[in-house]
């Protein structure tokens, strides 16, 4: 590769070549990644250097991966995981890009935290948590009038 060439492109240029040793050398084992659901092809956006809308990025990247996805969220992260020929893929993506996070209210929750000052090492605490509820609308619309089935 060139000095001048991305990281994008030696990734590329070396999983083709990687490709290419495994098509001529058939006795050795074909990588787990992708191959079960267990280990997709995980392609996470979370570059934070690009300002385009995620929800549009990410209907891009469906319709170019030519794949239903079902939606799972897990914490802060939104996942969709699909296929693309064999392969198992999840897309991922910060919840917070795509969907819409309201404050319903609070609730009081006790913990109990470490206390050095204490005799007794810990100390129950009580704290008003906010009760969230997150609106992620149908998903991967590009546009109003486009909604990809996601």
């Amino acid at each position: 590769m060139n000095p001048g060439d991305t990281e994008r492109q030696q990734w590329i240029a070396d999983m083709r070549d990687l490709l290419d040793v495994l098509e001529a050398n058939p006795e050795l084992p074909l990588p787990t990644v992708g191959r079960h659901t267990f280990s997709p092809v995980n392609l996470g956006f979370f570059d934070t250097k690009r300002k385009d809308d995620r929800r549009a990025q990410l209907a891009r990247a469906v319709r170019a991966l030519r794949g239903g996805f079902t939606k799972d969220y897990s914490g802060n992260v939104m996942k969709l995981d699909g296929t693309f020929g064999s392969l198992h893929l999840r897309l991922m993506v910060p919840r917070e890009q795509v969907c819409e996070r309201r404050v319903l209210g609070v609730r009081p929750q006790t913990v109990e935290i470490p206390d050095p000052a204490a005799a007794v090492p810990k100390k129950k605490v009580t704290y008003d948590a906010e009760v969230v509820e997150w609106s992620c609308p149908p998903l991967l619309a590009a546009t109003e009038s486009e909604a990809v089935s996601a």
